[in-house]
């Protein structure tokens, strides 16, 4: 085995052998978590927004007034008017959502969401939670709030099994060679 690859091993051993473990059982591995909003129904809502219905774009109440200032410009003067000194930032969103549909003859409705946590999809497992970090590090931007999550890999004899040849072998043994 190359040298570089046995300083890699040792490193890793070490690694494996004193990172905190998060309350985790072993085998343990690491992923990444990362903030999402699910739909629900009004009762259990942290998040309403105006939901367009032609497009599936969801906008906030803010985002929503900035949209319809875009394009008000295209509407004839009363309604305009009536957007400027009555509606505009004097609504409620349900208000709004009801003035949107009957004056501008946009389909919309109010639409919920909870705010929860989840284990990307995004990305596999980390053997170490310095190799999460450094790859949260670098590619943080593809995650919603990202943050390191430790996880066991209950029942996984096989994973179970590799991490314990990597945590007990006696790296000093390993032969080196010169390719």
């Amino acid at each position: 085995m190359k040298k570089e690859d046995i300083d890699f091993l040792r490193e890793l051993q070490h690694e494996l052998n004193t990172q905190e473990d998060e309350l985790q059982a072993a085998p343990r591995f690491w992923g990444i978590m990362e903030d999402v909003e699910y739909p629900t129904d009004e009762d259990h809502a942290d998040n309403e927004c105006i939901y367009f219905c032609g497009d599936g774009d969801t906008l906030t109440y803010d985002e929503t007034v900035e949209h319809v200032d875009s394009v008000i410009e295209d509407y004839d003067k009363d309604i305009i008017d009536d957007w400027f000194n009555n509606v505009k930032n004097n609504y409620e969103l349900e208000d709004l959502c009801i003035w949107i549909r009957e004056t501008l003859d946009w389909d919309v409705e109010v639409a919920y969401s909870l705010d929860t946590e989840r284990i990307s999809t995004q990305t596999g497992c980390f053997l170490t939670k310095r190799a999460a970090k450094l790859h949260l590090a670098q590619n943080g931007y593809h995650y919603n709030n990202g943050k390191t999550y430790a996880m066991t890999a209950w029942r996984n004899p096989e994973f179970e099994r590799v991490l314990n040849i990597l945590q007990t072998m006696n790296i000093d043994d390993i032969k080196i060679t010169e390719e």
